[in-house]
């Protein structure tokens, strides 16, 4: 295939010269920063992975329980759940099949909806999500020991910065309010602090 029969790359609106500016992969540009973040994202995952295996949890599972636990006194229905979570009713409806099964949660019907079910933490996922708890303090903790404590400071307000950026963009799960108060509320849960 010769050069003529080639495509013609997409430039944008015009055909502007655009060779002053930096390459997608050139260090430093927002391209290299949001991998960055996506890697960081997937690393912290799978050590997640490992480290909640200990107390027999997944992130997943681990998202629900603390969901729940920041629902009302009285539990949160599977519509709520699966709102606040992101994630539709019937994959959440698995999950929470799972987990009473395993006797992490159960479902009781509403007093004052007969016709709906709230999920409540039993005993033992209240248990089990004190100890990820614990886990996830011990793995951050362990990661950014040899960190300054106003270097995690200051990378925690830029990605916080970074976040609102994609909230206002609508590009972010928490562009609503409850999500953003649960957010909220589990940021402050998991936070510890570190020396």
């Amino acid at each position: 295939m010769d050069q003529q029969t080639l495509p013609r790359p997409i430039s944008g609106p015009s055909d502007k010269d655009t060779s002053d500016l930096p390459s997608v992969s050139s260090p430093g540009t927002s391209s290299e920063l949001m991998m960055t973040v996506l890697q960081l994202a997937e690393a912290w995952r799978t050590q997640l992975t490992t480290d909640f295996a200990k107390c027999r949890l997944n992130d997943a599972r681990f998202a629900v329980l603390q969901a729940i636990e920041e629902a009302d006194a009285d539990g949160c229905s599977q519509k709520e759940l699966a709102r606040q979570l992101r994630n539709s009713e019937s994959n959440i409806s698995t999950l929470l099949d799972r987990m009473v099964t395993d006797g992490l949660v159960e479902r009781r019907r509403s007093q004052s909806d007969r016709r709906k079910s709230l999920i409540r933490l039993t005993e033992k996922g209240a248990a089990r999500l004190n100890q990820a708890r614990d886990v996830y303090h011990r793995s951050a903790g362990d990661l950014l020991a040899d960190w300054p404590l106003s270097q995690c400071r200051n990378l925690t307000d830029q990605l916080r910065q970074l976040h609102g950026v994609l909230d206002s963009a609508g590009g972010s799960p928490c562009h609503n309010e409850s999500t953003m108060n649960s957010l909220e509320s589990t940021r402050s849960k998991l936070a510890s602090p570190l020396s």
